[in-house]
């Protein structure tokens, strides 16, 4: 929990997903996914599991592959980090990459064509069913936001005006948005915890959530790793994010949300991966318009991952020159904004 400077009375709660067993909030959707698998979606021991993934996901679904002896395979796009592809194999999955230029959707679907017994864990489908599925009453914590709420309750704080939360295939997102609406969490009567979506750069995320296309399409890839997404937007085929359990979406240049990451590590000492960065972004926004009105707010985030599967390209001089992220000059920007609680024109 951090004070913002400018407002002793709003907090920033930051909820560290990077200690779970596999380093990000992924282990608790791969858990939802697999006993979703196993309980009723038919998971046999003698299936073979696949999953499209941009890593993590990949990572911690390895890991319960693992510990299950079930075969599993990961298959990513070619700028995956080199360091995400190591922790899967180091779990005993499989890695197959897409070739350039072809369509993902496509070579994933032959690839589960090519093998008479694959399992399609399939996150942009399940992610959502699997994780409010395994959401049970105010007593259990399978559910990130439920599990944030007990916690806050304990500490005594009151409930947070918002919570922050980047999508990757959306089931998380959804996830939390779901159980503000359900459960209406002991806050006062006709109080809502709202849910607010930072965006990157070249995603369609934020034009589809404004305008309901979902034949949007981006003409570059997101250059930050496992949120936003490139279009078109296929329920259950691409993404899974439910637009009705969105308040906003914030679209954040990847500049700023390097620059983000950067200010997040100097809050919790120590690295943090881009998705965190995002969502930092993405918080801080929403406090400076609160304090520009007056107002006080306590808004929850997500520390996705820590940074040190992000060496060899967030914290890699050459990569971030090569894809033209100059994010240094916007550093004391954020930091100016985190100080005075006043978000800069520049940006």
């Amino acid at each position: 929990m951090h004070q913002f400077p400018f407002n002793s009375r709003s907090k920033l709660l930051l909820k560290n997903e990077a200690m779970s067993v596999t380093g990000s909030l992924k282990h608790r959707v791969a858990w939802a996914l697999v006993m979703w698998g196993l309980i009723g979606s038919g998971i046999r021991r003698d299936l073979h599991l696949f999953e499209r993934t941009s890593g993590n996901t990949g990572i911690a679904e390895a890991y319960f592959a693992q510990r299950l002896g079930l075969s599993y395979t990961a298959v990513a796009s070619a700028g995956i980090s080199p360091l995400k592809l190591k922790e899967i194999r180091r779990y005993g999955g499989r890695v197959l990459l897409i070739p350039q230029g072809v369509s993902p959707l496509a070579y994933y679907r032959q690839v589960l064509a090519d093998d008479p017994l694959s399992y399609d864990i399939n996150q942009f489908a399940n992610a959502e069913k699997a994780i409010s599925y395994f959401q049970g009453p105010e007593a259990e914590t399978e559910n990130l936001a439920n599990e944030l709420v007990l916690q806050l309750q304990e500490l005594g704080i009151s409930r947070p005006e918002w919570f922050v939360m980047a999508a990757g295939s959306g089931g998380t997102a959804t996830s939390i948005g779901r159980y503000m609406r359900k459960w209406n969490p002991g806050w006062s009567p006709g109080s809502k915890t709202q849910l607010l979506v930072p965006d990157p750069e070249h995603s369609v995320l934020f034009d589809w959530y404004r305008t309901g296309n979902a034949e949007l399409r981006s003409s570059k890839p997101s250059l930050i790793e496992g949120v936003g997404s490139r279009g078109p937007i296929i329920f259950g085929s691409t993404f899974s994010l439910q637009r009705g359990v969105v308040d906003r979406m914030l679209k954040v240049p990847d500049a700023l949300t390097v620059a983000g990451m950067h200010l997040a590590n100097d809050l919790v000492g120590f690295r943090v991966g881009p998705s965190t960065g995002l969502n930092l972004v993405g918080a801080l926004h929403l406090a400076c318009e609160a304090h520009q009105y007056g107002r006080s707010t306590n808004i929850a985030t997500v520390i996705c991952d820590s940074g040190e599967l992000y060496s060899d390209n967030y914290y890699n001089p050459d990569w971030l020159a090569f894809y033209d992220l100059d994010w240094q000059p916007l550093l004391p920007l954020l930091r100016t904004a985190w100080e005075q609680g006043s978000w800069p024109s520049q940006l």
